[in-house]
């Protein structure tokens, strides 16, 4: 770790005390857990202190998107203050969040359902950049249709770096029919195109003041179905929270059959970044969903 004094520590804290017009001295720095990614770091300054999470150059464009989709989830999660590069390396920083695990579930599910109904003011499915999914690049180009949207910019780009990493002979041999059955299922359904954290497992929300947040997202306009869906693929939310959430907005008939179409999207994700331990958790779903059409 860079001491506090090192050049980039104190060109961050240079940027902090030009934004918020005062002097952000800085005199405590402390590691934290944070991600499996990048480093994450507290930075205390005066009666102040700042999450900062920093990476290599190359993540810039990661931090930059996560910055984007943490503004427009305001006020459901905390404003990026301040995403930059010195050098070699790329930071983003956010305002310090107490975070606590255990809060009221009940109040957190309604708070992800009064995100979901911020829409996309054209009706259309998609973001007006590609972004990120951990460290996968994600694809957001606009669609109209949902299912064509679902299939060309989520499933067929992670079944394609599937197959380049080597998992085609597992996954080549039911694509066409995982497709054809995913279209079957999604050809008529027409969601409202609802503003999405879009990576929301438990780790992903938090509690602060008492107060459900969101943060880490991978956001874009889609079905909300999809952020309750990985809800369920990782565990951690009780049934206080889908109870919070159908309080403020009752799901649709058939969102169960539709819900591993979703987690597949997911799945396949873990598969491209954390390998063939996943593999037939992967191949187990899209038979699932083939045997459902």
């Amino acid at each position: 770790m860079e001491s506090l004094h090192s050049p980039l520590w104190r060109h961050i804290c240079t940027q902090l005390s030009s934004q918020a017009s005062c002097d952000c001295e800085a005199h405590g720095l402390e590691p934290v857990s944070g991600g499996d990614t990048l480093q994450s770091f507290v930075l205390q300054c005066g009666h102040r202190r700042y999450f900062i999470k920093l990476g290599e150059l190359t993540a810039l464009p990661m931090l930059e998107t996560e910055a984007e989709s943490l503004e427009r989830l305001s006020p459901f999660a905390a404003n990026a203050m301040l995403v930059g590069s010195f050098k070699h390396h790329a930071f983003l920083v956010l305002p310090y969040l107490d975070l606590k695990s255990d809060g009221d579930q009940f109040a957190l599910g309604q708070r992800l359902a009064q995100l979901h109904q911020l829409t996309e003011p054209q009706g259309r499915y998609g973001w007006h950049q590609d972004n990120f999914i951990g460290l996968t690049p994600q694809q957001n180009r606009w669609h109209t249709r949902w299912c064509d949207f679902y299939i060309s910019q989520r499933l067929l780009p992670q079944l394609s770096l599937a197959k380049h990493n080597g998992f085609g002979e597992s996954l080549l041999p039911i694509e066409a029919a995982l497709i054809q059955s995913t279209r079957a299922q999604l050809d008529d359904h027409q969601p409202k195109a609802s503003l999405l954290h879009g990576d929301l497992w438990r780790g992903n929300a938090g509690f602060s003041q008492g107060q459900g947040v969101f943060f880490d997202p991978a956001s874009y306009y889609g079905d909300r179905e999809t952020d309750l869906a990985m809800t369920h693929l990782f565990g951690g939310f009780g049934d206080e929270f889908y109870l919070g959430y159908e309080s403020e907005a009752p799901l649709e008939i058939g969102h169960k059959q539709r819900l591993p179409i979703y987690q597949l999207y997911h799945q396949l994700n873990h598969l491209n970044l954390f390998g063939r331990v996943y593999l037939a958790g992967c191949v187990e779903q899209a038979e699932q969903i083939i045997a459902l059409s």
